[in-house]
């Protein structure tokens, strides 16, 4: 978030983490935004200077004024755009009048204003829409006043607050914007102060606060109070009890009195505030940030929306700019200015909660919060493996020449342990017991290290108990402090202190052992329960009492089946890196949520056991360019996909194709019924989701010909010559947590051909009987 400003380099696109930017460029109609809105099926429509745009998080169709065409926009220049209660579209245009959009026939029919015509619109100039609880819908218009709206009769009745004929002009009569009260008032923002519809007397009150000021942009707080946004005047906060007006003159420590606020949005826990200066204001509790989108080539912000997922949509005339949550939850980390750290394989932080960094370019660096820079700690080494802070506060790390062992403070070097009677060895994994330290090699086993001397615990194919391989890949210590060894060619290993044997688990061909003998990665959840990441065999849920396992593989939801770093957090998931982004299990439900570079990690490809859990319950993963760091509980469940139905399209029938669109959108609740020669249905569908739209998978399935849902990326389908018979088909979708959302449904009935009716099949019946007695008849005869 605070990077926000530094990172907003250009017009196309919003590169700070959680901000992106939608444009001309992605297929926005244009670049000049005045009004969004999300409708009741997850689509956001934009109206801009040049038309009207649908977005629904993959592609933009946007609609029109085609002169010479009746069903257009009345004109391309939307200044607002309002989903009503209805699931009805309008858009107010700049010179055209109102616009309504039917969903079922893809069409708009505008209402302009007809001189003496006492029903229609007081002005073709509209700037605001708003439906009020008891379902009326408001339009407030330049010069014209607000007009309120006989949606059965398609009259408008127009109230001024200045009479038109006494004080002619337009700025008099203006309205910017609409809002209702908890008290199912209605509240008018007009260029000329606020004003109240009264009613039991029908007709609209000026409300006193001092000068006549514009009012661009009102929002109501969780308190009932409703606050303006002025022109050139700042911010201004009112309580439509007491009718008492308060001036604010400062957001943080910014004098903003003669600020111009062109809209605002308050959401549960943040208040967004738009200046005409393209200044953009966030507020959490008493702290507010600032951030100046003029830098990144838009000069205002028109509008701010925020959606029911916690999205916020701002529109400028740059494009538009969405805050999501959702996205980039994870920051790449690469050290400092000084220091950068890549291909990161080893993190620990230490008992004084300074980080250690370990890279397998021989980097190691340490991070403390006191100096709050990195600092160089040189060995003689071209790839570290490991690190480890021992029971003395010595900084244990393990290299391509053996282990070092450091002084945590200075850095300074204490000990070095070629480990193999004088041949260096490289030492992948390092772990600390009662019996000493514990060094893993790779070709040479392990070496405990104890009290100045090393004891070699090595495979030998000639002895039982002995390891089951020199190749070892992790040791890891339980919460009984039992170590178990993993291994790149010989399996699991488990080490009896009592005996000084091992106990090795092994793949086998029946499926119900370990996956793969090539093992990356062990860890130990809060419940007992083992879990083993393999190389290319997937994540195996291991029993070490039944010596069995279940195994979790890329048609489970994980990205790739090489596991290599695994971390349990506090709410009880698992989180495992592969070489494919990073995943995080509900062990509970088997949902898998998956995350790659584009979500903010340093890269899809992770390193083996380059992970490490945090006392405060942060999880630091490390891989080929760099590291994350988070805290599981910051990272939000993403909503799941709604599907929407864009177009239906039955063979040899235009009025069957809406009838089923309109059942769609509940428009009609009566069973379509399609002619036998009607028997072709065509689909096409979208499921929404701003977030990772490609990582969203489709699944089907029509009731009376499949017998299973059928599986798919793509979004249409199709079903021809239909048997006669009823149908329902069902169309859901899952997006990256792998979680699937209710289905939207289609229901109709084919008829039969005559040839395949009751009575025909009755028919053929009689014949044959006849038939047959004829033949029998002439037999006789």
């Amino acid at each position: 978030m605070k990077s926000f400003l530094l990172l907003l380099l250009a017009c196309g696109v919003a590169a700070a983490q959680g901000f992106y930017r939608l444009t001309s460029e992605q297929g926005l109609a244009s670049n000049s935004v005045y009004s969004i809105v999300r409708d009741r099926y997850g689509l956001v429509w934009i109206g801009t200077d040049d038309g009207l745009s649908l977005y629904d998080g993959k592609e933009f169709t946007s609609y029109e004024h085609v002169y010479g065409e009746q069903y257009t926009l009345s004109s391309s220049h939307i200044r607002v755009v309002y989903d009503d209660r209805s699931g009805t579209i309008w858009a107010g245009t700049e010179r055209n009048g109102l616009n309504r959009f039917d969903r079922v026939s893809k069409r708009f029919f505008s209402y302009q204003k007809k001189q003496r015509h006492a029903g229609s619109i007081s002005s073709d100039l509209v700037r605001a829409i708003y439906q009020t609880s008891d379902g009326t819908l408001w339009i407030g218009t330049v010069g014209g006043g607000v007009n309120r709206f006989d949606r059965h009769k398609g009259r408008f009745a127009a109230y001024y607050f200045i009479d038109p004929k006494t004080t002619p002009g337009k700025i008099a009569n203006t309205v910017n914007c609409l809002l209702e009260d908890n008290s199912a008032r209605l509240w008018i923002g007009t260029a000329t102060g606020l004003f109240l519809y009264n009613k039991d007397e029908d007709r609209v009150l000026p409300v006193t606060a001092g000068e006549q000021v514009a009012i661009l942009s009102m929002q109501l707080d969780p308190n009932g109070q409703l606050w303006l946004g002025l022109a050139g005047a700042g911010l201004m906060k009112f309580d439509p009890d007491s009718r008492a007006f308060s001036k604010l003159n400062s957001l943080g420590n910014e004098d903003i009195s003669t600020t111009t606020f062109t809209a605002l949005y308050f959401a549960a826990d943040k208040r967004w505030y738009a200046t005409a200066d393209c200044k953009l204001y966030m507020q959490v509790g008493s702290t507010v940030q600032k951030y100046d989108l003029s830098k990144s080539s838009a000069d205002t912000i028109r509008c701010i929306y925020g959606d029911s997922e916690g999205r916020v949509w701002i529109g400028t005339d740059c494009g538009v700019v969405v805050y999501d949550p959702y996205r980039m939850p994870f920051t790449p980390l690469r050290g400092d200015t000084q220091i950068e750290l890549k291909k990161v394989r080893a993190i620990l932080e230490d008992s004084n909660k300074r980080l250690w960094i370990g890279t397998m370019d021989g980097q190691l660096a340490c991070y403390s919060e006191s100096n709050r820079r990195w600092e160089a700690r040189s060995l003689p080494v071209s790839t570290i493996y490991a690190l480890l802070e021992d029971s003395n506060g010595d900084i244990w790390v393990g290299t391509n020449l053996g282990a070092y062992v450091l002084d945590a403070r200075s850095g300074a070097v204490k000990q070095k342990l070629d480990v193999y009677a004088g041949e260096t060895v490289p030492v992948w994994a390092i772990a600390e017991t009662a019996e000493g330290i514990w060094l893993g090699s790779n070709g040479r086993g392990i070496a405990v290290y104890n009290a100045g001397a090393l004891k070699w615990v090595v495979y030998d194919p000639t002895k039982k108990g002995t390891l089951s391989s020199n190749n070892v890949t992790c040791i890891y210590k339980d919460r009984s402090n039992t170590i178990w060894i993993g291994t790149a060619d010989g399996g699991l290993n488990k080490y009896d202190p009592a005996t000084d044997t091992f106990k090795s688990y092994r793949y086998d061909a029946s499926g119900y052992s370990l996956s793969s003998d090539s093992i990356y990665c062990i860890l130990e959840d809060s419940r007992g329960r083992f879990w083993i990441g393999t190389y290319g065999d997937g994540l195996n849920l291991f029993d070490p009492g039944a010596e069995t396992s279940v195994v979790y593989t890329t048609q489970d939801g994980l990205p790739s089946n090489t596991v290599v770093a695994l971390a349990e957090d506090a709410a009880g998931f698992i989180w495992a890196a592969t070489l494919r982004g990073l995943v995080r299990i509900d062990p509970v439900r088997r949902i898998f949520s998956t995350y790659d570079a584009k979500d903010g990690l340093q890269n899809d490809r992770f390193n083996i056991g380059a992970v490490y859990k945090t006392a405060d319950g942060e999880l630091l993963f490390g891989g080929v360019d760099g590291y994350n760091r988070f805290d599981p509980k910051q990272i939000p469940a993403r909503p799941l996909p709604s599907v929407v139905i864009k177009d239906v399209v039955v063979v040899n029938s235009y009025e069957k194709s809406r009838a089923l669109l309109a059942q769609v959108f509940g428009k009609a609740q009566d069973l379509v019924v399609l002619s036998y020669w009607e028997n072709s249905v065509a689909v096409e569908f979208i499921a929404v989701d701003y977030t990772r739209p490609d990582k969203v998978t489709y699944a089907y399935m029509l009731e009376g010909v499949d017998t299973d849902w059928k599986y798919t990326k793509n979004r249409y389908l199709s079903y021809g010559v239909l048997d006669g018979g009823k149908y329902l088909l069902r169309i859901r979708a899952a997006g990256a947590d792998g979680v699937w959302g209710n289905s939207v449904e289609i229901r109709f009935r084919v008829t039969a051909p005559p040839w395949k009716t009751w009575w025909a099949y009755c028919l053929y019946v009689a014949l044959f009987v006849l038939a047959v007695r004829a033949f029998k008849r002439r037999l006789s005869s």
